[in-house]
């Protein structure tokens, strides 16, 4: 025979066995998930030794974020099996967590490498480098003159449609056939730059590239800086130019202190 005293607890003192709330445990009873072993006459709650097992289990699988109603659900056919298949949706659901923090991860890592890359680089001067791959998540192609408050609009559309969760570089894509003619203003897309891969990709190759400082209404004379290089250098248009916008009203509130990027892929 088991002559096992049986401990008894009120509510408060349960609580403090598990280190949660007293209301924690109201709540609890109140939803009908963990209610206690018994009631006195005065309406005193009191739990029991054996209930330890019980409320462990829900606390872990509260950890583990599974939704109370799942819990519920669970605890009216309790099984090994059942407990498996409740596990294992987490387990999907973690894993799925996990790969969106690598992605912030390592956007936050990109956009941190492209700041310090371009402050450290000399301003308004064209480049020529040999660049890999990289990829853009960008909005649907317009055909459109976009001053800062249409350029605003377009942004404002697009970031509602993607999965923006950590902040990354924006920028506009303009055709190799407007920059050809001098159109600096006409906008084909928006978009932000993207350290996983994407649908929109910047080919592999040879770039020019300048880094414009200061309001974007210079943009126009880095273009033409830009194409000027790429003439005499002999090099002609071999892609769309990718204005990215590194330094910009996120990072400082002085235009002055703006700083673009203008990449162009080019060939002999």
């Amino acid at each position: 025979m088991n002559n096992r005293k049986r401990n008894t607890f009120r509510t408060n003192e349960f609580a403090a066995v598990f280190g949660i709330k007293k209301d924690t445990l109201l709540y609890y009873d109140r939803i009908g998930l963990f209610s206690p072993s018994f009631r006195t006459s005065n309406g005193y709650r009191y739990y029991t030794d054996e209930q330890t097992e019980i409320l462990s289990a829900i606390l872990s699988l509260r950890s583990l974020n599974v939704p109370i109603q799942m819990i519920q659900e669970y605890f009216t056919g309790r099984s090994p099996e059942n407990f498996i298949n409740l596990i294992d949706m987490e387990r999907i659901k973690a894993d799925e967590e996990i790969r969106r923090l690598e992605n912030i991860k390592r956007n936050i890592s990109g956009t941190e490498a492209l700041i310090r890359e371009t402050l450290l680089s000399e301003k308004d001067k064209v480049f020529y480098l040999d660049m890999d791959e990289s990829f853009i998540i960008e909005s649907r192609y317009y055909d459109v003159i976009a001053d800062d408050s249409t350029w605003n609009l377009l942004y404002k559309e697009f970031i509602t449609e993607i999965d923006a969760d950590t902040i990354m570089t924006m920028g506009s894509r303009l055709s190799a056939e407007d920059v050809s003619d001098g159109i600096f203003n006409r906008i084909k897309s928006v978009y932000t730059t993207s350290y996983r891969k994407s649908r929109s990709m910047l080919e592999k190759g040879l770039y020019a590239v300048i880094y414009v400082k200061g309001p974007y209404s210079r943009l126009d004379d880095g273009y033409r800086t830009l194409i000027d290089s790429i003439k005499e250098n002999g090099y002609r248009l071999s892609s769309d130019a990718f204005e990215d916008y590194v330094i910009s009203g996120r990072e400082t509130d002085d235009p002055e202190e703006y700083i673009t990027r203008i990449r162009i892929r080019v060939e002999r």
